[in-house]
């Protein structure tokens, strides 16, 4: 029987392919592996009492302890632990075993409807979802902000009525569009922005009534979107999913560009030493030990912030070098796509290419019959740029952010490096999703931090070491699911004078692994595993 959460998802489908469609095209079960293409679906573990965990990290060790949210008892207290139990990293992390659980079926704030999902905060009626955040009418999506009736979308924000999509922001009824912005009522298209009523176009601006970037009469326009919007719907109801955009962008690669763009390389002086002073301020603040040359160290600062990675690619229109969001990437695995990706102004430069008119009136549903029409303008680019930006180096998807290396996306930030999605923060390095945050290293999914390492989804914590799942919890070690702590190790409250000696010891040793071997074999994703 299905749930009440399943069954006003379902509705919430069922009204959204008649939004998009002027149809219903079945039920949202049927759909689930298509919908499930562009995103992480949560994880799942089982509790010490056999119950589903719902998790949005896919990080954490298989041999790891796992709990649910609901069964936390955050008040519990522990004995420290003797000390002959901490004579090094190896015989804590050994001797905290049975306090080390990971946390998924993570449900907060004003939040309700929510089922098989984790990290959903201020959101309702959310079906087999993370990261969610201040949304409603949810299913099968990953990293949503501000969204209201989303199916299969990733990292989205403040859209409504959307259906496999990634990478957009305030649009509104769209389908099967990618790194859009600002627009409304398109489809199959990529890169546009501030546009509206577009069907197979990419790199539009300010826009409307296009078709393979042809402007339309709109009577003309919407003739030819009723007969096409029609068969995606009858495509849905027979096949419960239809093409990729990404498709007809694979197909394209069997074409030889068409395209010649002349762009005029940047004169912009990059100066990486900025970075460099800043990652060293940062470990000696965090490590007790200067850190020089921040590549020799990128093993343990991507270790679990793959989606960090930019690629690095030479456009097929320019010859020039290009950047794309590794966060992106996933994209660009499952289709073949990378012979087609371009540069975020030549993408532009794309926008001001149409087809033949005689082009539009041909077209139909069917992925080889577009590649074939579409070949001449159907690119990607899998980066942005907004705002001011001030020596970016290698780095995909900036918004108003300075001094950052190696990552994406970085949003009003400065003095990063190897990461992904910072945002408000600063000297910030190997880390993913550090919010409003300041001088971290390998800190991932957390907010409000201050000087921490190795740590995970945890709040408002300043000193903090190899932890997860805290909140308000300052100068400490090896802390799990636990609130309002100073100067504790495994939860359990040392003298301040003890603790601090404990610590200068094990700091000692980390740095000296980390400066000796250039990687640390303990993280806050494995020492829940011991051994």
């Amino acid at each position: 029987m299905a749930s009440d959460v399943y069954n006003y998802l379902n509705k919430a489908w069922k009204s959204t392919t008649k939004v998009l469609f002027g149809q219903e095209v079945g039920e949202l079960r049927d759909f689930e592996e298509w919908l499930n293409e562009y995103v992480q679906p949560p994880r799942v573990e089982h509790s010490e009492a056999g119950d589903d965990v719902y998790l949005s990290i896919v990080d954490y060790s298989k041999k790891a302890k796992f709990i649910g949210l609901d069964q936390l008892d955050m008040g519990k207290t522990f004995e420290p632990l003797d000390i002959n139990e901490i004579k090094d990293i190896d015989s804590i992390v050994e001797a905290l075993q049975e306090r080390f659980h990971y946390t998924g079926n993570v449900i907060l704030g004003n939040s309700q409807f929510v089922e098989k999902s984790s990290n959903v905060v201020d959101s309702s009626f959310v079906y087999r979802s993370i990261l969610v955040n201040d949304s409603k009418y949810i299913a099968y999506c990953d990293t949503t902000k501000m969204q209201e009736y989303s199916f299969g979308t990733y990292a989205d924000a403040e859209s409504q009525h959307a259906i496999k999509c990634t990478e957009g922001h305030r649009n509104r009824r769209y389908f099967e569009c990618h790194t859009t912005y600002l627009s409304s009522d398109c489809y199959y298209s990529a890169n546009l922005q501030s546009c509206a009523d577009c069907m197979f176009s990419f790199g539009a601006e300010a826009k409307m009534h296009l078709v393979g970037n042809m402007e339309l009469p709109k009577d003309k326009y919407l003739a030819l979107k009723s007969k096409l919007v029609s068969e995606i719907a009858d495509t849905l109801k027979k096949n419960k999913r239809v093409f990729s955009l990404l498709e007809i962008i694979e197909k394209s690669c069997d074409y030889p560009p068409e395209i010649k763009l002349e762009m005029r390389a940047k004169k912009e002086k990059l100066d990486k030493s900025v970075i460099e002073s800043a990652f060293s301020k940062t470990t000696r603040l965090i490590l007790g030990r200067e850190l020089k040359n921040i590549d020799d160290y990128s093993k343990l600062l991507q270790k679990h912030s793959p989606k960090s990675e930019v690629l690095s690619l030479t456009s097929p229109l320019t010859g020039q070098r290009i950047f794309a969001a590794g966060y992106l990437s996933r994209v660009a695995e499952i289709y073949k796509i990378k012979g087609r990706l371009v540069g975020d102004e030549e993408i532009r430069k794309v926008g001001e290419f149409r087809l033949e008119p005689e082009a539009i009136g041909e077209l139909k549903l069917d992925s080889d019959f577009l590649a074939k029409k579409l070949h001449p303008i159907a690119y990607l680019a899998l980066d942005g740029k907004t705002g001011t930006l001030v020596n970016l180096i290698e780095c995909a998807i900036t918004q108003h952010s300075e001094d950052c290396y190696r990552g994406s996306p970085y949003v009003y930030s400065k003095k990063c490096g190897y990461c992904f999605w910072p945002r408000h923060s600063e000297h910030i390095f190997g880390s993913s999703a550090a919010l409003n945050s300041s001088f971290c290293i390998n800190s991932h999914y957390s907010k409000m931090l201050t000087r921490t390492f190795e740590v995970d989804s945890c709040e408002d914590s300043s000193d903090l070491y190899f932890s997860h799942n805290c909140e308000n919890v300052r100068d400490s070690m090896f802390c799990f699911n636990v609130k309002n702590l100073n100067h504790s190790i495994g939860n359990a409250p040392l003298a301040q004078d003890k603790y601090k000696n404990i610590k200068q010891s094990f700091l000692e040793q980390i740095a000296g692994e980390i400066e000796k071997t250039k990687n640390l074999k303990w993280d806050v994703y494995n020492i829940g595993a011991g051994k």
